[in-house]
């Protein structure tokens, strides 16, 4: 499964606190995870805690694989 980079932007899916499995698409417009993943929240809000793809906080900080993209958000 994957979600488009656009609407993952706030979500734990594109945080970099979020320490689920995920990977980057080869045209880096989809961030590619499993249907059902969660993952723990590593420093945030919510630290230890396990969150799912469309969690978000306030404290979301950009994953840095999503920073180093060729193409734009």
């Amino acid at each position: 499964m994957g979600t488009p980079v656009k609407t993952a932007v706030g979500k734990c899916l594109s945080c970099e606190r979020w320490a689920g499995e995920r990977s980057l698409s080869a045209d880096q417009r989809v961030i590619e995870h499993a249907p059902d993943a969660v993952g723990l929240c590593i420093g945030g809000p919510w630290h230890r805690t396990l969150r799912e793809t469309v969690s978000a906080c306030g404290r979301w900080a950009v994953w840095p694989v999503l920073k180093t993209r060729k193409i734009p958000h």
